[in-house]
């Protein structure tokens, strides 16, 4: 698309105005219309000379394939010209439209066979797949009577993590893990070979190894290490419950960075460990398994996921879990308390995880209700809303005894420590399994 210039404009008034002045004399109409041809000849050449230009040039974007929520991230435009004649231009990029950006427009000259790098920066405010938008290129024309605007369109996207410690990068503070928390050899067990070492007087004659025996000359008894981790099943609720925002970021914006922090140090303790979303019903389901190639497995599938105006059906999410989880497991959920078991369901189907998995639930509390139910009453308004959170709290109070009462171990810590209090809980949970 071309337009002309402001001086294009100009010009044309100023011959529209010296022909009306003049209109007399035959000779000034003339070389008023000859002068006229020469403006429609430098509108046609301007033309002429930037479709020629815009078809040599070359713009490429440059940008990392992955960001963290919240970070900051440069992306970088790279432009070259082959064409006969330098280029005025007016480059607008367009950044993914939630990512707010800082100098993505911008002038530059572009002279023949220089190429010309222009940076500008853009925040990631969520998580899931930022894709950017085409780009447009407004160009002057030689004499300056024409701009002519470009679209280039250029597929990049940027994948957007939460921020969790990853196989490649370390995003969060960790917890260092005590060497407790490892395997043990054990004499005598019935777990993975381990060593072997010399017979002793009350060692089993079936632990024996004859083959070791024969080599070195004397008796050599096996040992054995019994593997003391454990199978770890962590689900996240992305239901409507965790739509609610804190701040700039939703529940689930905090309840999955924890949870999949939380299977990181499952995964580096040698735990089996699974993970699985749920809505209605469980929506993505991870079979337990070891390792970080495991583990980035659980991060690709996350990563993206948002909320849905959903109301959970603990019923059939834990008939899933019990169907693919067969042994004894910690199944950790990260969830919200603050609306779950109006009528009491939410406890009696926690009650058919026990006794054969260890339950533990991980939940945001809510400090809005908590201030509510302490503020002074002022107005009716006032008491209205402080009654409702006091009920809300006191419910709330109500669903964690009795899942304490059920053998369920429970937590509530605020949006921004629920990552650091989990893992601290997690970590003195699995200890106390010795």
């Amino acid at each position: 698309m071309s337009w002309p210039t402001p001086r294009a404009l100009v010009l044309l008034t100023l011959l529209a105005c010296f022909a009306l002045a003049a209109a007399w004399s035959a000779w000034v109409i003339g070389l008023v219309c000859g002068l006229v041809l020469l403006w429609l000849w430098g509108i046609w050449h301007d033309l002429k000379t930037l479709r020629r230009a815009t078809q040599k040039l070359n713009v490429h974007r440059s940008l990392p394939a992955r960001g963290v929520q919240g970070d900051t991230v440069q992306v970088e435009l790279h432009l070259e010209s082959r064409a006969e004649i330098p280029l005025i231009l007016h480059i607008q990029d367009g950044p993914p439209p939630t990512c707010p950006s800082l100098g993505d427009a911008s002038f530059h000259r572009l002279n023949p066979g220089q190429p010309v790098d222009t940076r500008y920066t853009i925040t990631l405010p969520s998580r899931g797949v930022m894709s950017f938008e085409p780009l447009f290129l407004k160009l002057r024309s030689p004499f300056g009577m024409l701009w002519h605007q470009k679209r280039i369109s250029l597929p990049d996207e940027i994948h957007v993590f939460p921020p969790i410690w990853q196989a490649s990068q370390a995003n969060t503070p960790h917890l260092t893990l005590k060497q407790g928390d490892h395997i043990l050899p054990q004499r005598g067990g019935n777990g993975d070979f381990d060593s072997l070492r010399p017979y002793v007087s009350g060692d089993d004659y079936r632990k024996l190894d004859w083959k070791a025996t024969a080599k070195r000359g004397l008796p050599m008894v096996r040992e054995y290490s019994v593997e003391r981790n454990q199978i770890v099943l962590v689900g996240v609720d992305t239901g409507r419950w965790m739509r609610q925002r804190i701040g700039d970021r939703s529940k689930l914006d905090y309840a999955l960075p924890a949870a999949l922090q939380l299977a990181r140090a499952s995964v580096e303790l040698s735990d089996t460990v699974g993970f699985f979303l749920y809505g209605a019903k469980v929506r993505h389901f991870v079979a337990p398994g070891r390792g970080l190639p495991h583990f980035n497995r659980m991060v690709n599938l996350s990563f993206g996921v948002q909320p849905v105006p959903e109301e959970p059906d603990y019923r059939a999410i834990f008939n899933t879990v019990l169907a693919r989880t067969m042994r004894r497991a910690v199944i950790v959920l990260f969830t919200d308390f603050s609306m779950q078991d109006t009528d009491g369901s939410f406890a009696r189907q926690a009650a058919i995880l026990r006794p054969r998995h260890l339950p533990f639930f991980a939940s945001i509390s809510d400090g809005t209700l908590h201030r509510a139910s302490r503020q002074a009453i002022a107005s009716e308004e006032d008491l209205r809303i402080k009654a409702a959170a006091r009920w809300t709290t006191q419910r709330t109070e109500n669903l964690l005894a009795t899942l304490r009462n059920l053998g369920c171990q429970v937590m509530q810590a605020p949006a921004q420590d629920l990552e650091a209090q989990a893992m601290v809980r997690f970590i003195e949970l699995r200890r106390n399994l010795r």
